[in-house]
């Protein structure tokens, strides 16, 4: 993979006033057209973000967390994710995409990758609620969370449904994984 670089007051930085709490942000720029997978991404540092208090394992710990979003982790290619055999879990038109999304959306994902579900009977300090939320329902992810969590019926693990584009969706729900 290609990944450039930059540290540019851009996008999601807020115009460098420091208004924002965006360190950086990362996107996909090219995926190869056999298995979708990404070949060059992008990383940007918000330069106002990054001072003298911050650190050099911050600084690494942030990279890292950037490369996952361009490599895998964004609303943007989960419609592009793959199964065990590398059959693709979104079913694809005569040109090899899939269903087209609406707003932020490009390409829409299958329920097989994330599946939203109402919950009904939430409960909350004042009683209950109807509570919609996104879960990754892959294989691997259920497998790996059921052993972490020590729950076998465990169905997905949900997705952080709050924040803007950059944040809902991408991110895992900060009241469990948080």
């Amino acid at each position: 993979m290609i990944l450039y670089v930059s540290a540019v007051v851009a996008g999601s930085c807020g115009g460098g006033s420091g208004s924002t709490s965006t360190i950086a942000f990362a996107t996909t720029c090219q995926m190869e057209s056999a298995l979708d997978r990404p070949i060059a991404g992008s990383v940007n540092f918000c330069p106002s973000a990054i001072t003298d208090k911050v650190t050099d394992d911050f600084i690494i710990a942030t990279a890292k967390h950037e490369i996952i979003h361009a490599l895998a982790f964004s609303p943007s290619l989960y419609p592009f994710w793959r199964d065990q055999n590398g059959k693709p879990r979104t079913d694809r038109d005569s040109n090899g995409y899939p269903p087209r999304g609406s707003g932020y959306y490009n390409y829409m994902w299958s329920d097989s990758t994330i599946k939203q579900v109402t919950y009904n009977d939430w409960q909350v300090y004042k009683g209950s609620v109807s509570h919609t939320v996104n879960l990754v329902v892959t294989p691997t992810v259920v497998a790996e969370a059921a052993r972490y969590f020590d729950c076998s019926s465990l169905v997905g693990v949900e997705l952080e449904n709050q924040g803007g584009q950059g944040t809902q969706l991408s991110h895992w729900e900060k009241r469990i994984l948080g």
